[in-house]
């Protein structure tokens, strides 16, 4: 990167260019990254075991009242 030292904003423009490289190097916005996908997946697998949970209770409380109406209930 050529700098010109008599041009007024050339500091201005390095200071901007050394900040954005320090963001680009900057790692601690990778841990959220990381924990926004891990609750991801979380996610996912509790909804999975809700809705088969769910699927289950249906079943069974569909056959606890077939055999109560079968009973005249």
């Amino acid at each position: 990167m050529a700098v010109s030292i008599g041009h007024p904003g050339s500091s201005l423009r390095v200071k901007a260019m050394q900040t954005w490289f320090s963001i680009l190097r900057d790692e601690s916005g990778t841990t959220s990254v990381e924990y926004s996908v891990m609750l991801g997946f979380i996610l996912t697998v509790v909804i999975a075991a809700v809705a088969a949970f769910g699927s289950g209770q249906n079943k069974s409380w569909n056959g606890i009242d077939n055999q109560l109406q079968s009973h005249g209930f």
